[in-house]
């Protein structure tokens, strides 16, 4: 089994499981990991996701070479469309933060899924590049899209254009991840971080990563529109709620 799923109270952890692969992707783990960003998107139980590797050495080392996935085309399940790029969390519109717990090297596809995450916490060890344009290859599952809206635009050229390799004090220097800490520490953490997130109403955490992430893709003014409409929005789902608690 290429993909680890478990589900503790509201926290879901989506763990790559092929350690001896360096976590990389080969088509059946791309093929579980859509159909479980698919499952956090749809169920209700689900208010946080925690997205790791096995091991200690990689979160993911990229697309596996000797049997790599499918990256086109477009397939119909059930209550709308994925991707095959769908495990590089583009396409499936999540809106429930997922937290990534970088334990070790993040490479190609690993870097991919990383830039659709929230919130990223990396262990000491961890290291981050796009080789794509090593290999005569674009990195298109969401970096070169993804990363000039997360990170200053030298940085992200540097990195979409060199293949350079950075170390986890360098990722925290240019805003890739939130905190570095002792592996040891890593999945608590992430942890501790997810249950703060599940302490707050699931609506209103969901409105805001909504609104954040479809404000980006329009001018200001309609940004603050946006804004607006989320936030009548989920007030109107926590008042209701709580009219029904009492």
């Amino acid at each position: 089994m290429g993909l680890l799923f478990d589900l503790d109270g509201h926290i879901a952890t989506v763990t790559i499981n092929r350690p001896d692969a360096m976590n990389a992707i080969d088509q059946e783990t791309a093929d579980e990991l859509t159909e479980a960003w698919e499952r956090v998107r749809t169920d209700p139980e689900i208010w946080v996701a925690i997205l790791t590797g096995a091991g200690d050495r990689a979160f993911c080392a990229g697309a596996d070479r000797e049997h790599p996935p499918s990256l086109s085309g477009l397939e119909e399940v059930p209550g709308g469309l994925k991707t095959q790029i769908a495990f590089d969390l583009k396409g499936l519109n999540v809106w429930k933060p997922i937290i990534a717990a970088v334990n070790g090297h993040a490479i190609g596809s690993g870097m991919e899924m990383l830039s659709g995450t929230d919130i990223r916490i990396a262990a000491e060890r961890a290291t981050f590049a796009l080789y794509e344009v090593k290999f005569g290859s674009l990195p298109y599952g969401g970096s070169v899209a993804r990363l000039l809206r997360q990170i200053p635009y030298c940085h992200a050229m540097r990195l979409l254009l060199t293949g350079d390799r950075i170390d986890a004090e360098e990722a925290l220097r240019i805003g890739l991840v939130n905190e570095v800490v002792p592996a040891e520490r890593l999945l608590p953490r992430a942890r501790e971080i997810a249950e703060q997130l599940c302490g707050y109403e699931p609506a209103v955490v969901q409105g805001i990563k909504e609104a954040a992430i479809r404000g980006l893709s329009v001018g200001l003014e309609e940004a603050y529109v946006l804004e607006s409409l989320y936030g009548e929005r989920v007030s109107n789902i926590v008042r209701s709620a709580r009219e029904k608690e009492d």
